[in-house]
């Protein structure tokens, strides 16, 4: 059990770390779909819709990754057992992002 919970601060520092760099990517993702719906007047409506569809099924996978990270860093911050335990985001987040 005692090595268990020294690993915990780099398994968690290793997830806070991944889920912030994914955010600063999903803001530039952002960035490049207002830059494209600037300029998108001949394109055909199934590229608009794409590029729409692909930024809201971004956005779905952000909320799940960060509801990972938070019952990870958060709520099983005072029970240890629970960071052995798949919350139920993590699944979801996989199915978005392959979706």
């Amino acid at each position: 059990m005692e090595n268990t919970l020294q690993s915990i601060p780099s398994t968690i520092g290793g997830l806070v770390e991944g889920t912030s760099i994914s955010n600063m990517l999903f803001g530039v993702s952002v960035a490049q779909l207002y830059m494209y719906t600037q300029d998108w007047g001949r394109d055909p409506k199934w590229v608009k819709g794409l590029a729409s569809a692909v930024m809201a099924f971004e956005t779905i996978d952000l909320v799940f990754a960060q509801r990972g990270q938070y019952f990870y860093s958060v709520l099983a911050i005072t029970n240890p057992s629970l960071v052995t335990r798949i919350d139920w985001s993590v699944p979801v987040c996989f199915v978005v992002s392959v979706l």
